[in-house]
């Protein structure tokens, strides 16, 4: 079940927006979505996109999360006055254990058939957790579908899902999104 949140588009949230759209950011290529995938007949498309990982997942090189941008520490601010302002965290000190798993910005381009393309049903890590998204830019045409559910985000909104999702391509320009994966303990 996809949930909306509500995005208080703080000075720190327009920084880290206007820096992530800029000409000049950095970003990774990726040659598939899910490397782990075998090769075969499905119903979704194994495609491209590119990324800026802040905050590496644990497991990808040790066994916990470990930085990876110059802009990790402004992304985790986003990230908690955004979790802060819905209620998921809470209190100063955190009042109960919370941590963050992954940080990304991720983007996809059309594909050039006219139409999105649907990424491999995943969950991003292997342990409980969740998931919020924030669309830097309008998905145009691209949603991201959590079972049967099917969310074309707007430049700007804010949801939060947990389990098994899939993204696609945009239809038109770009889809430019942030990932957060966590988990509390509540």
């Amino acid at each position: 079940m996809i949930q909306k949140l509500h995005n208080p588009k703080t000075v720190l949230y327009q920084e880290l927006k206007n820096l992530v759209l800029r000409d000049e950011f950095c970003w990774f290529w990726n040659s598939t979505s899910h490397y782990d995938l075998v090769e075969g007949e499905y119903e979704w498309e194994n495609f491209s996109f590119l990324s800026h990982n802040f905050l590496k997942r644990p497991g990808d090189e040790y066994l916990f999360s470990s930085p990876n941008s110059n802009y990790t520490h402004l992304a985790h601010n986003v990230f908690e006055e955004i979790v802060r302002e819905n209620g998921i965290l809470w209190g100063a000190p955190i009042e109960c254990p919370f941590v963050m798993y992954r940080a990304n910005a991720n983007m996809t381009i059309p594909s050039g058939t006219g139409e999105a393309l649907i990424g491999p049903p995943h969950r991003d890590h292997q342990y409980p957790h969740k998931n919020i998204l924030i669309y830097l830019t309008d998905c145009n045409g691209g949603p991201t579908i959590v079972g049967e559910e099917k969310y074309f985000g707007q430049e700007d909104e804010v949801i939060l899902f947990q389990g098994e999702h899939q993204g696609c391509t945009p239809v038109t320009d770009r889809r430019v999104i942030l990932v957060f994966t966590f988990y509390d303990f509540k």
